[in-house]
């Protein structure tokens, strides 16, 4: 019956119908993208305890510090769809204004990257809407975020994000800021399509003449023609044009942006770009003559082209300008990280150079090359110049050795144990330059990036070059001129996790792999503790030799007149009894002077002459003063004793702790850093179900299950998208873990009033207490607490 079924659905073609559903589900509808996504929202270990010290220590009025901390936990949660840092800390988040503010609202798209399904819904309550304004700013940081969302998933040129994001930029005007953002947006969108309206529209902005407008439209383009070349035809009308622009424009940001459009171009080219190379290199502008240095890295990246090697190498100690020697310098990691021991011995040399651009350059070369390697000799060339005298090259020294350091454990590389301490002295240390703070609190995001599940990679697993990666950290380098691109380096991250599938796209729960080490070398990092305050025990006030003395003397006197009175009263006592029982003869007198003398202590032989014995005081105190100092050191003995006892009792309990297995067992999905990708092996044994398609020597990332055991049922874990709201079941109690923003049915709970939505500390239209991030003056801005409501106005 079962045969005859299945011929039924081959005959029908329900069986071709769903296979092609699907390769149409991974092809078309991103399913890669949603099992990446539920995979770091799941898996995600961010510290927050992290970024709460470093707020806590780094002056909130510095805008400087302020949007790096904001770019690092952007980094922490990178895809991870987890915002509760931003949500929970809406005051300190509002101090933001200008570029700031642009720069924190793009870290949303960072945060919530690959979540393409409700990337507009995320950002609904910042994006643009015809006939309101809001802040230029905000808008202009959302429309750059939801690029960063769609950043090369934007399709053919024709997705809602793409046209919503042409339209924002017909609409904006003589915004720049607007125009910035959404220029931005669409080069990440459109990355690569080579679509010629999108390219017309650009470089319609572009011929504004406007620096911050014309810079990102020129970078846009750049990305829309990313790796087309120079025999694409679009490519061939552009080109001359982009090359003539630069020389007849005098802003130097427009410049710098048209020659990076141009290297962009030629990514991947190798000698077909050299004509281009050429021109760029021997041109009397030192701004094109940069440009020609990653036209280089971009047309040779991965290739380790010898020509190319010895082309940086020359410029980087000869040429004229600082800029583009160091930018000669740093394309050298883009070349050559496809062989990344070469890399620390290539730039030993340079890294000692008299000229700190250089050195920075070397420190930025070793990073991206070694990134999550964790090799020595990468180590030996950076850690020295975590102390160099210059200030920038410290702090690309910070930036270097995090990427070098990505997902390694401190049992593994002790090393990792001391950076973070030195990030931690240098980020509480008030005497440190501006510089190199924001250096260390980049790099302590970078080091915990993506949830402690992602490392900077610029190929697929396969080897094949990952374009989007290589273009985002050419990008991210030019933070040295504009900080908003920093965000450009989430690009580059690449998920490290283990995932089985089987033919219905579940994950099996039986399934398992083994890793041949110990535990501790690839675990998460520990939480870090937050400080306690010191109890401090109040110290024994010191006594002077003579008041001691003096009191002692005093002490006697007053016992003297109290024995002298205690005395006089037991006499009159015996008198008056004496008296009552009529006494008047002698004998019976010297009896009773008897019995007294006898009742009455220190009377008879030895007393005084006022009848008074002497009373031994001193020896009284000192009795009291033994007796107190000898119970103070019994106590004292007593609690040694119970401290060595404790002390005695934890190393035996060290002594009787297990030796640490050698092996551990990797649940389905699992976190597989690359470093233990050569330790790892599937699960085998005659109680195996699963079995990959294809058969790997490093299995790492989507592996294709067989089921042998089709005829038993199946215990998987389906695998769903983030929805917005969504929390972890693994967050802790009160730790509120969702995907966005706070949905319709928490607005209450979260306190967004009726008119604001998104980060906010909700208020009423035009009314107090609208502290967070919003728009349209609907009582909620990222400034502040907004005193009145008004279309275009930012509250204080």
């Amino acid at each position: 019956a079962a045969l005859v079924s299945r011929v039924e659905r081959v005959a029908t073609g329900e069986a071709v119908e769903e296979r092609v559903g699907r390769l149409r589900q991974v092809l078309c509808e991103g399913f890669d993208v949603d099992l990446t996504l539920n995979f770091l929202f799941h898996k995600s270990d961010t510290d927050v305890s992290i970024l709460n010290t470093i707020k806590s220590q780094v002056d909130a009025r510095n805008t400087i510090l302020h949007n790096a901390t904001v770019v690092a936990h952007g980094y922490m949660n990178a895809g991870t769809t987890v915002d509760s840092f931003l949500r929970e800390n809406l005051e300190w988040l509002g101090r933001s204004s200008n570029w700031a503010k642009f720069s924190a609202v793009a870290s949303i798209g960072v945060v919530h990257k690959g979540h393409v399904h409700e990337s507009m819904r995320l950002l609904e309550p910042y994006l643009p809407r015809g006939g309101m304004s809001a802040s230029p700013f905000t808008e202009g940081g959302a429309l750059y975020a939801l690029g960063l969302i769609h950043a090369n998933k934007g399709g053919d040129g024709d997705s809602t994000a793409i046209s919503f994001l042409s339209e924002a930029l017909r609409n904006a005007g003589t915004n720049e800021t607007v125009q910035h953002g959404a220029c931005l947006g669409i080069g990440l969108a459109a990355m690569a399509t080579g679509s010629w309206a999108l390219f017309e529209e650009l470089k319609n902005t572009l011929f504004t003449d406007n620096a911050i407008a014309g810079e990102a439209a020129a970078l846009g383009m750049g990305l829309v023609l990313l790796g087309t070349g120079p025999s694409s035809p679009l490519a061939q009308n552009a080109l001359p044009e982009l090359l003539s622009y630069a020389h007849d424009t005098d802003h130097e940001k427009i410049i710098r942006a048209l020659v990076l459009a141009v290297a962009f171009t030629m990514y991947g080219q190798e000698e077909a770009a050299d004509v281009y190379i050429e021109q760029l290199a021997r041109d009397r502008d030192p701004i094109v003559r940069y440009g020609a240095m990653y036209t280089m890295a971009m047309a040779y990246c991965g290739t380790g082209s010898n020509k190319a090697v010895r082309r940086l190498l020359h410029v980087a100690v000869s040429d004229a300008n600082n800029d583009v020697r160091r930018a000669a310098a740093t394309c050298l990691g883009l070349v050559l990280f496809r062989a990344p021991e070469q890399v620390p011995r290539l730039v030993a040399l340079l890294s000692e150079s008299f000229n700190p651009h250089v050195r920075y350059g070397a420190c930025m070369a070793v990073g991206i090359a070694c990134a999550g390697s964790a090799l020595g000799e990468a180590l030996e060339i950076v850690q020295p110049m975590l102390d160099d005298a210059t200030d920038f090259v410290r702090q690309g020294a910070f930036l270097s050795m995090a990427l070098v350091l990505m997902q390694q454990s401190e049992a593994r590389v002790p090393a990792v144990k001391t950076f973070r301490e030195k990030i931690s002295a240098v980020v509480g240390d008030r005497h440190q330059p501006i510089m190199i703070k924001m250096g260390a609190i980049l790099a302590a995001g970078i080091l915990d990036a993506g949830g402690r599940n992602v490392v900077m990679s610029l190929q697929s697993r396969a080897g094949f070059m990952r374009m989007s990666a290589a273009v985002g950290v050419a990008l991210w380098l030019q933070h040295w001129y504009w900080f908003p691109l920093l965000h450009f380096l989430s690009l580059s991250f690449a998920p490290t996790m283990l995932i089985g599938l089987n033919k219905d796209f579940n994950m099996p729960n039986n399934f398992t792999a083994v890793c041949a080490a110990r535990p501790s070398l690839f675990a998460y990092p520990k939480r870090a503790e937050e400080k306690k305050e010191d109890k401090r025990e109040k110290m024994t006030t010191a006594v002077l030799s003579t008041t001691a003395k003096a009191k002692a003397r005093e002490a006697r006197k007053e016992a003297r007149k109290e024995a002298k009175r205690r005395q006089l009263e037991r006499r009159a006592a015996a008198a008056a009894a004496n008296a009552a029982e009529g006494k008047g003869e002698e004998k019976g007198s010297g009896g009773e002077d008897k019995d007294g003398a006898a009742a009455t202590p220190g009377a008879g032989a030895g007393a005084d002459d006022d009848g008074l014995g002497p009373v031994p005081l001193a020896r009284q105190t000192s009795t009291g003063t033994i007796m107190t100092e000898t119970t103070a050191n019994s106590e004292r003995d007593d609690e040694a004793a119970a401290a060595a006892a404790a002390a005695a009792a934890a190393t035996a309990a060290k002594k009787k702790k297990r030796p640490e297995p050698t092996s551990f067992t990797l649940d389905n999905p699992a976190r597989v850093t690359p470093s233990q990708e050569p330790l790892v092996s599937i699960s085998t044994g005659p109680e195996r179900r699963y079995v990959p398609v294809v058969t790997r020597p490093k299995p790492a990332g989507i592996l294709m299950l067989v089921d042998l055991k089709p005829e038993e049922a199946e215990d998987v874990a389906k695998v769903e998208r983030v929805a917005i709201g969504q929390e972890d079941e693994a967050a802790p109690a009160g730790a509120l873990r969702v995907a966005a923003r706070v949905t319709p049915s928490r607005v209450s709970a979260a306190g967004v009033g009726p008119g604001g939505q998104g980060m906010a500390g909700g208020a009423p239209p035009g009314g107090p207490g609208g502290g967070g991030m919003g728009q349209r003056g609907r009582g909620v801005t990222i400034r502040g607490v907004c005193a009145r409501s008004r279309g275009g106005s930012t509250g204080r």
